[in-house]
């Protein structure tokens, strides 16, 4: 039975709402079919690589123009968790159109990519340079990206 008093009346009911909610939202239920697992250490995941197709526009004859090749590379996990740290290569594959490997062939259009971190720092830099001979309409190339490292 509670005090009579209301101070000790609210002492009471005070400590009745802590205890009320110290257990709220507990259950005297088992859990079952629970399972737990885990594995010490990470499996070992590649990094990929991918851009953006890069275009340069039009460009007059004998003059230069340029793109900016942005790669972007999601780093794979090592068997320890470490992230792996690979980098990453560029080189022309194949030519389209009026594309060569140079000027002096056949009077094409020639495209080369610098290495990564040329003008702007990250990225390949794709340069078309025409020659005054060269013929109108489409050039193009494939670029293939190369991953190396661990």
């Amino acid at each position: 039975m509670l005090a009579k008093s209301s101070k000790s009346r609210l002492a009471a009911m005070a400590l009745m709402a802590l205890g009320v909610s110290t257990f709220m939202g507990t259950s005297a239920a088992l859990a079952t079919g629970v399972d737990v697992s885990g594995s010490v250490g990470c499996t070992a995941t590649s990094s990929t690589v991918s851009a953006s197709a890069v275009v340069i526009g039009a460009v007059a004859k004998a003059a230069t123009g340029s793109a900016n090749l942005t790669p972007a590379i999601t780093q794979g996990k090592n068997t320890d968790c470490s992230d792996k740290t690979a980098t990453v290569t560029a080189s022309i594959a194949t030519f389209t159109g009026l594309a060569g490997s140079s000027v002096t062939e056949a009077n094409r259009v020639g495209l080369s990519i610098s290495d990564l971190g040329g003008a702007v720092a990250g990225a390949f830099t794709v340069t078309a340079t025409v020659p005054g001979s060269a013929g109108v309409g489409a050039f193009g190339a494939t670029v293939t990206l190369s991953l190396s490292g661990s």
